[in-house]
């Protein structure tokens, strides 16, 4: 398993295969337990890039990171494979010969960054702000 670079563009899904797939459901951080032990396991997607996507799949109290394969609604990395249909809840497997063990697992929100909000929102009212004086200016040279 590879390591994720920090260099990676923005998500891109085609845009048939979100139409028909759904593929952005997968995206986020999901979190739940192993059915039969109870054990907590997280499995993160920070992104998908056509049929790759960067993982972030912790289990047994170790984190391991890479990149997992995109096949229409699921994604697999390694001996681990995920799908949702519902972007909420996803059922997750890992497979290692005939042993299989499998896991629901539920998407948490990600936090909210206010700070960003009222950023871009400040970036727009400054411009605004520009446009309405700039459009005063051009109405005081046509009514001359």
């Amino acid at each position: 398993m590879t390591s994720i670079g920090s260099s990676q563009p923005a998500n891109q899904i085609s845009p048939v295969n979100e139409r028909i797939y759904h593929q952005s459901n997968l995206l986020g951080d999901w979190k739940g337990t192993w059915t039969k032990n109870h054990q907590p396991l997280e499995f993160k997607v920070v992104g998908i890039h056509g049929d790759t996507a960067q993982i972030e799949y912790t289990h047994d109290g170790h984190t391991e990171r890479g990149t997992g394969t995109v096949s229409a609604a699921t994604i697999t990395f390694g001996n681990v494979t995920i799908g949702t249909r519902d972007g909420t809840t996803a059922g997750l497997e890992f497979s290692l010969g005939t042993a299989k063990s499998t896991a629901i697992l539920t998407k948490t929100a990600a936090p909210v960054d206010h700070q960003a909000q009222i950023d871009a929102l400040s970036a727009q009212l400054a411009n605004l702000q520009q446009n309405v004086a700039g459009n005063k200016a051009t109405d005081n040279v046509q009514a001359q």
